[in-house]
C-alpha cells in the first residue's frame, strides 16, 4: 500500500498502522519525485549523479540496514546498502553503468529492503 507522508514527501513502504510505537517506512527520491518509475538519461556531464533513494523509519532510529537491489535473471542483486543514521533516513545510490563501463541502455526493476519491508521501483537508464 502506498501513501505519502503528511508533507507529501515520502512514498510508504509499507503501512504498519498497529500501535503508534510501530515504525512506519518510508522512501524518497532525494531530488523530490515521488515517482514509483523513473527514466534516466546519460548525460553529457559523467559527473552528474543521479537522485538517491533516501530510506526513512519513524520513529527516527538509527541501525537499520537498508538495502538496494535491482533484478537480474531472476534473482535479486544488491547494488547498494546503508545503515539509518540519527535523523532515521539512509541514502541508496543508483549505478547506471554496466560492466563494461558505459552508461547501460535498459530497464530494471529494483526493490528497496528495509526490516523485511519492501518497495519495487522501476528505473529505465537510456543510453
Amino acid at each position: 500500500m502506498l501513501a505519502l507522508l503528511p508533507a507529501a514527501l515520502a512514498v510508504a513502504v509499507v503501512s504498519t498502522a498497529a500501535a503508534p510505537s510501530t515504525p512506519s517506512y518510508y522512501w524518497r527520491w532525494s531530488d523530490g519525485s515521488r515517482a514509483m518509475a523513473r527514466t534516466f538519461a546519460d548525460p553529457a556531464d559523467r559527473d552528474s549523479a543521479l537522485p538517491t533513494v533516501v530510506v526513512s523509519i519513524r520513529p527516527a532510529s538509527a541501525g537499520h540496514r537498508a538495502v538496494l537491489q535491482y533484478r537480474d535473471r531472476g534473482r535479486w542483486r544488491t547494488e547498494d546498502a546503508a545503515a539509518t543514521d540519527g535523523s532515521g533516513s539512509a541514502a541508496l545510490q543508483l549505478n547506471p553503468y554496466c560492466a563494461d563501463g558505459g552508461w547501460c541502455d535498459t530497464a530494471l526493476d529494483y526493490r528497496v529492503v528495509i526490516d523485511g519491508e519492501v518497495a519495487r521501483l522501476r528505473v529505465t537508464y537510456d543510453g
